[in-house]
């Protein structure tokens, strides 16, 4: 409590004291996470975070972590900032970033080897080299119309077969 005495021996009464208070609230202000992303494969970057409403020589000193959840492939996730609700004169808010894993060149060129041979009563494809973990591989005879089972041929043709392959991984582009 804050006591103020007036006094004036002009007035009746002379003196006269006051009693008053003084209260100031912690400001609000808001932590949000920066949205990040990365290239599948890579390292995650240094998470970080804006803050806003404090003041100029308060920045700096609100103390918080941001992290992202858990995940490695090609995705969206949720940055969260964490800390005490509560710093000096502050009351902080948290808010939430995304950070987006995007697909990834590859490295590795996918091959496919033909056959070509004589008849000998057993069966024989094609051969796809190159593929990577995860890698769906789908063939078709007929462009249209894909399996997961490699297609087999043991008799005379009279016109080569052609077998489509496709290759898919949500976490590499497109080939």
């Amino acid at each position: 409590a804050v006591k103020v005495k007036v006094t004036n021996k002009n007035y009746t009464p002379e003196e006269t004291v006051i009693e008053s208070s003084i209260k100031i609230t912690h400001k609000p202000v808001t932590v949000t996470a920066d949205s990040d992303s990365k290239v599948y494969g890579a390292q995650d970057t240094e998470f970080t975070a804006t803050e806003t409403g404090v003041l100029e020589k308060d920045k700096g000193t609100l103390k918080y972590t941001v992290t992202r959840d858990p995940g490695e492939v090609v995705d969206t996730y949720e940055m969260t900032v964490s800390g005490d609700t509560v710093q000096g004169n502050y009351t902080v808010t948290y808010v939430p970033g995304e950070f987006a894993i995007t697909p990834a060149d590859r490295k590795t060129a996918v091959e496919v080897k033909n056959y070509n041979g004589t008849y000998y009563a057993s069966e024989h494809s094609i051969e796809v080299t190159g593929t990577l973990p995860d890698d769906k591989v789908e063939y078709s005879t007929d462009g249209m119309t894909w399996s997961e089972d490699l297609p087999m041929f043991k008799n005379v043709a009279e016109t080569p077969v052609t077998v489509y392959v496709k290759i898919t991984n949500t976490n590499y582009k497109e080939l």
